[in-house]
């Protein structure tokens, strides 16, 4: 393995007053909600505020997305509170009118950016909501027959804004052609959580299913057919990613690459999954299950991904570790699609 030069960087924090209550040592180590990096990831600070009394820091930030079209605006789903959006990268956050808790999943229309779905739970059962003006007025589009099953995870076909995908945390994946006026079901998981469904760069056709027991699927054909990815046939010199899957990325310009984190490292594949390498981080995250995993959309060779209270950001062959300085792991990282090195990170309790 490579031997990596390591630089740690202290996370600078801005613990905001009002609502939050007790000493700084208290606030601090409960810190949540949403921290910004301006620099590539070498060093984060907390932007939760919402007004000189209120902010995020005590929330769970579960879903984050950014408008791909100005990159100012950003959204964060939240275990306990609702929908928040931010018109300025984060500095101030405000509620939307979505009565929905435990949103797991957030989605932008790229070609039309005021058109949103969104994704959680409503009085108990799995809801999705779809906005035509930015979260002004929001419909319901779907919801579950029962309590407890819930949405856990959406995406939008990257050519065709009409066609949407989500994932249920009963292992059933859905898909409507006409923005949620209708649904079909595609298939099961075996009751496992579907927790992220992405798409590949360039071949549409290819699409990723992660859920909670088996791993990671792929379909090749648009979702006719999907295949457990631990299962295909391999040459003797091809090897597969080691441990159980937390988090998955696909390269946004290089078709065919995927990255999954487990709890044995980071493994990376250029071949739709067949075959896979590890990627060279530091030995003292194995053993760690790794919930958060990005690639950066403007320079895919740099890597961000999170395991429990650390932040580790490729710099050329070296990985700069930021320190959370919470009790909470990081749960989402998002890069900002527009300007390069902006990159945003929802923090959350274990177990949520």
């Amino acid at each position: 393995m490579l031997k990596l030069k390591i630089t740690t960087i202290l996370l600078a924090i801005i613990i905001l007053s009002g609502c939050i209550g007790g000493s700084p040592k208290e606030s601090g180590s409960a810190i949540g909600g949403v921290m910004r990096s301006d620099d590539s990831g070498n060093s984060f600070i907390s932007k939760s505020k919402i007004d000189e009394k209120t902010s995020l820091v005590r929330t769970n930030v579960l879903s984050m997305a950014i408008d791909p079209s100005d990159g100012d605006t950003v959204y964060a789903g939240t275990q306990e509170n609702g929908l928040y959006v931010s018109d300025n990268k984060g500095e101030l956050w405000k509620s939307l009118n979505l009565p929905l808790a435990n949103i797991r999943g957030i989605i932008i229309n790229p070609q039309n950016t005021r058109n949103i779905y969104v994704s959680g739970m409503l009085n108990g059962r799995g809801t999705i909501f779809r906005t035509d003006d930015k979260g002004e007025n929001f419909k319901e589009i779907y919801i579950e027959p029962i309590d407890g099953t819930n949405i856990t995870a959406l995406n939008i076909h990257p050519k065709n804004p009409n066609i949407i995908y989500a994932g249920l945390s009963s292992s059933l994946l859905i898909r409507s052609f006409n923005g949620g006026k209708t649904w079909e079901d595609l298939f099961s998981l075996e009751e496992a959580n579907i927790l992220e469904i992405l798409f590949d760069a360039d071949d549409v056709k290819t699409i990723y299913v992660l859920n909670s027991k088996n791993g990671l699927y792929k379909s090749r054909d648009g979702s006719l057919t999907f295949t457990d990815v631990s299962l295909l046939e391999r040459e003797e010199d091809q090897k597969i990613y080691e441990g159980n899957i937390y988090s998955l990325a696909v390269d946004s310009v290089v078709s065919g690459v995927v990255l999954v984190g487990t709890d044995n490292g980071v493994f990376q594949s250029i071949d739709y999954g067949r075959s896979w390498k590890e990627v060279d981080t530091i030995d003292s995250v194995k053993g760690i299950p790794i919930y958060a995993l990005a690639i950066n959309p403007h320079n895919t060779d740099q890597i961000v991904y999170a395991a429990a209270k650390a932040v580790y950001t490729k710099i050329g062959n070296s990985w700069a570790i930021t320190d959370t300085t919470s009790n909470r792991v990081v749960n989402v990282i998002k890069h900002d699609p527009v300007k390069n090195g902006i990159i945003y990170m929802g923090l959350m309790s274990v177990g949520k």
